[in-house]
């Protein structure tokens, strides 16, 4: 209910500002019979007359209705159904159920993402945060406790059985294949604890069947006492009297023709299964090759304003102060205003020592060196930086051995340990980016 003086302070937040005789005119507009507050009701009525909706009569009633509330009460079908329900379902409206089931629009939004290659992988290294290739249920309701999506417990169960039972291959574990079946799984489910929630409406996770009888009236079903008595005994399958909701999803999946795993299914082995080497290798590839191609359109517009003579605007904006010559801190502050995709500060540094002359300045005629080395040591630094999996700005023999092959270098586990013992020139037991800036170099890394 609101009252006059929420009504005033309401409309003022919405920006409508109203002189008092205003406001009150407005309110007892909307306090259609006089009690002195507005009822849900009384505002749809004002709100539509305002934007020209138009909504039924406060004393309209359904054709027919009191004869089908009597049919209820008797057990008798209505005369009204004039169309024949599908035998299996009992007169259920198996559209009405599968329209409540469907994904909303924020849902439909989310689930495309599923099909952004880099959304998807930023979303599975944040739940694998671990990296070692498979995603337990704890870390699943981690990461989405961490996005914020309000999915219910029952839900995220019922997605994780189903995508490491039915559509995985049967270990606990949900793997990087497994993962977009993952996503999509917990929309469909949330879905359908919507719907189980609704009739449930004790709140007791539990359905009985004059909240299954309500629950399916109100979704445009509306069952004889029959009718509901069987499509509940379908639901029910334990003849306990109450549908919980594995037994629900069960019955839903019959009706929009899901398939679930199967009741007593149970996962092969209780021990996480690690990706192979060559699997990890394709990933980290895969993942460095998407990186990799985000500097493409920023590098062709750079050579494009090189070939067109339009290096002069890029200095003028450098040396602000036009004496000449560039610091470090005017070159970090150029990148991190303009360029921000190359502002990392290990690439930016080696970048300007690269393109420095015999001074601690960049002149006007080491622009194009400067500009070239931005984009070679920030994809130098991208693939430092997808080998570094623990993210401390090092890389460690393990890491290493794993990570050449997303360079697409080839090497036996005693030619990576070769290697890395040449970069590792204090013998530290880690490489830091300037020594993999030095061996990618005399690699020839192909970038």
């Amino acid at each position: 209910r609101i009252n006059e003086a929420e009504f005033i302070a309401g409309m003022k937040k919405l920006g409508v500002t109203m002189s008092v005789a205003s406001a009150q005119a407005e309110f007892a507009k909307a306090d259609q019979n006089g009690g002195g507050q507005i009822l849900f009701r009384e505002f749809c009525d004002y709100l539509c007359n305002a934007a020209g909706i138009a909504l039924e009569d406060d004393g309209a009633v359904w054709d027919g209705g009191e004869e089908d509330a009597k049919s209820m009460a008797s057990g008798r079908s209505s005369s009204r159904a004039s169309l024949a329900p599908p035998k299996d379902f009992n007169g259920l409206d198996v559209a009405a159920l599968k329209s409540a089931l469907a994904p909303g629009e924020a849902e439909q939004e989310a689930l495309a993402m599923i099909n952004d290659k880099d959304f998807l992988r930023d979303l599975w290294r944040q739940c694998d945060f671990n990296g070692n290739g498979g995603c337990s249920l704890a870390e699943i309701d981690k990461m989405v406790v961490e996005r914020g999506w309000k999915l219910s417990k029952p839900t995220l169960l019922r997605a994780y059985k189903k995508t490491t039972l039915k559509d995985g291959d049967g270990d606990p574990w949900v793997e990087r294949k497994e993962f977009p079946a993952l996503i999509r799984n917990l929309f469909l489910f949330e879905n359908v604890w919507e719907v189980f929630d609704d009739l449930d409406t004790e709140d007791d996770r539990r359905v009985d069947l004059e909240e299954f009888t309500r629950g399916m009236a109100k979704l445009g079903s509306r069952l004889s006492p029959e009718d509901a008595q069987a499509e509940f005994n379908k639901a029910d399958k334990n003849g306990g009297g109450q549908i919980l909701f594995r037994e629900f999803c069960d019955y839903v999946s019959e009706v929009v023709g899901v398939s679930l795993e199967d009741s007593d299914a149970k996962w092969l082995e209780p021990v996480k299964k690690e990706p192979t080497d060559a699997e990890r290798a394709a990933d980290g590839q895969q993942d460095t090759e998407q990186d990799l191609s985000k500097f493409d359109e920023l590098e062709d517009k750079i050579k494009q304003d090189v070939a067109e003579d339009k290096l002069d605007e890029h200095w003028n904006v450098l040396d602000f102060n036009g004496n000449g010559m560039v610091s470090l801190a005017e070159i970090d502050k150029w990148v991190a205003e303009q360029y921000p995709l190359l502002d990392h500060k290990p690439a930016l540094m080696r970048a300007y020592k690269a393109s420095i002359g015999s001074d601690d300045y960049v002149q006007k005629h080491e622009l194009r060196p400067l500009l070239r080395n931005l984009f070679y040591f920030n994809k130098l630094w991208t693939v430092f930086d997808n080998i570094d999996t623990d993210d401390d700005r090092r890389i460690d023999l393990e890491e290493f051995k794993q990570g050449v092959a997303q360079v697409g270098l080839a090497m036996s586990s005693d030619e990576a340990q070769s290697a890395f013992d040449g970069l590792d020139s204090n013998d530290g037991g880690i490489v830091l980016f300037d020594e993999f800036v030095k061996w990618a170099a005399a690699q020839k890394m192909a970038l």
